[in-house]
């Protein structure tokens, strides 16, 4: 008589540790737990290994069936028990082991929201006397290495888009001042690009957490204030701080060119050390600023990085730009560094960068477009009060011809199309060119040679646009970027000079451009919706 076959794939089985068992392991684990005679967690730990390995690998249908015979069986409630019972200095347990475990049947249930949920409020309401745990054993060396940060890491973040989502009050206070004080503490200590870049998404995501003020006292962004604390607390032991901390996120930004750990990453903790939006003790972090804006070194190496990121992939660059743009918009309210960051930018190849990316489609990151709008109109703004120096700069960075082709090629709408609000992200691509071309205005002279880089007359024009150039040599040099561009000169000329004639009659370039834009939409938008 055939066998029946079993209830999971055996591909899924590890040779130490069978998910057909999971009751068995999860009731033998308890007993040992409950016996007070029991010291020793011998074999354990391998079982919780094989438990976070075969949940890593399953797929979401599988992992459902092992979540319900989790949930019946208290298996999450009996790890963390075992995280809170078991001495790392004892046996064979491993901390990294038990919280993988968990995270790992968290991240395989995505999409399953109830049962996750479930698991996730468990989770939660432990979180504190976890933290706190972790914290006090911090030191010893057993737990302090590169797969617990990585574990670690994964599981804060998991915690902070559950918080995210969820208002309960388990959920609001689990993401505590210990939690703050480990990321910090582990986050200076790792080294391993994996582990570092959990580590930095779980602070990212963990210090956007708004907490409503009540009062009309205290900060609004109580998680970021608390990351902040902590992270000059351990560098408190340096001489300079602020330095230190420069030294080691330049240190991340490896300059191998088959490293792909890149600033997708390390620009989350730039969004976190941007004092935009808390007001703790701003001493180190308002000199860190200064050396961070001022550091050519940083810079050429974070473009470097962006560059050869985006290459790997193309989907990226909306991301890319939200700490560049977050960045700015903190620098914008400290007058004294607005140039000197526009000039680093410049000569770091940003512009080479925002090349690079032109044609992607940003809206992958709901900011991207608003972030790239954001960072033109930094640009220009610094441009305005601009020493000789950045103009000449940025002059000889312009004109970027791609970058102007996409903004001409995608505004070329069908005027009997119309969009409505949820897709109001095409105004910010449109809005895009009102900085863009203020810039050229600003740096380039109606007479120049149109070949970036070369500051002679043009004496010679291009037969279809007009476009001048000083030689025949220089026209055919251009021409590989210009013919991008060549069909579209008389529309950008057109935006021109509607642009100049709205702010003529004194009304702001966001005005000249929704009076351009409105024919095009359902709905007339307002200025506010740019800003």
């Amino acid at each position: 008589m055939a066998k029946k076959p079993k209830k999971h794939s055996s591909k899924l089985t590890s040779p130490k540790f069978n998910l057909d068992d999971i009751g068995t392991f999860t009731r033998r684990l308890r007993d040992r737990l409950d016996d007070p005679n029991i010291t020793e967690y011998a074999g354990i730990g391998e079982q919780v290994k094989a438990l976070g390995t075969v949940m890593s690998k399953c797929s979401q249908a599988d992992a459902l069936l092992y979540t319900t015979d989790m949930l019946k069986c208290c298996t999450i409630e009996t790890l963390i028990d075992l995280l809170m019972s078991a001495h790392p200095k004892q046996g064979e347990i491993d901390y990294h082991w038990v919280i993988y475990a968990v995270v790992m049947t968290l991240v395989t249930l995505k999409g399953i929201s109830d049962v996750r949920q479930k698991l996730s409020t468990i989770l939660a309401e432990k979180w504190h006397q976890i933290s706190e745990k972790l914290w006090s054993e911090r030191h010893w060396e057993i737990i302090d290495g590169e797969s617990f940060y990585f574990s670690f890491g994964m599981l804060c973040l998991e915690m902070a888009n559950s918080a995210l989502f969820n208002k309960s009050s388990s959920f609001n206070k689990s993401l505590d001042a210990y939690t703050m004080k480990l990321l910090a503490y582990y986050w200076k200590r790792a080294e391993n690009p994996h582990p570092i870049g959990w580590l930095e998404k779980a602070i990212h995501i963990a210090t956007i957490q708004v907490v409503p003020a009540t009062t009309g006292e205290g900060p609004r962004f109580a998680k970021k204030q608390q990351f902040l604390e902590t992270l000059w607390e351990q560098f408190a032991d340096e001489s300079d701080p602020p330095s230190e901390l420069l030294k080691l996120l330049v240190k991340r930004l490896r300059s191998d060119p088959n490293d792909r750990h890149a600033p997708t990453t390390g620009g989350y903790i730039l969004v976190c050390l941007a004092p935009l939006d808390c007001e703790p003790d701003m001493e180190h972090q308002e000199r860190f600023m200064e050396k961070l804006v001022h550091s050519s070194h940083f810079w050429d190496r974070y473009t470097t990085a962006m560059i050869r990121e985006f290459h790997a992939d193309k989907n990226i660059a909306g991301v890319q730009l939200t700490p560049i743009a977050y960045l700015l918009r903190a620098v914008n309210e400290i007058q004294s560094l607005q140039q000197p960051l526009v000039l680093n930018l410049v000569e770091s190849s940003f512009f080479d960068y925002l090349d690079e990316i032109a044609g992607q489609d940003l809206n992958r990151n709901g900011e991207g477009w608003k972030c790239l709008h954001d960072i033109l109109f930094f640009i220009l703004s610094a441009l305005e009060h601009a020493d000789a120096k950045l103009l000449e700069g940025v002059a000889g960075e312009m004109p970027r011809t791609r970058l102007l082709h996409f903004f001409a090629a995608s505004a070329d709408y069908d005027p009997r199309r119309r969009v409505d609000r949820t897709e109001l992200w095409h105004l910010w691509q449109f809005q895009c060119w009102v900085p863009l071309l203020k810039i050229y205005a600003l740096v380039m002279t109606p007479d120049q040679c149109y070949r970036r880089g070369c500051k002679n007359e043009g004496i010679l024009r291009c037969t279809r646009c007009k476009t001048k150039y000083c030689s025949r040599e220089c026209q055919v040099d251009d021409w590989s970027e210009h013919k991008l561009i060549c069909e579209h000169v008389p529309k950008i000329q057109k935006m021109e000079e509607s642009l100049e004639l709205y702010s003529s009659l004194g009304h702001s370039p966001h005005h000249a451009l929704l009076a351009l834009l409105s024919p095009l939409f359902k709905f007339v938008p307002k200025e506010a919706d740019f800003l």
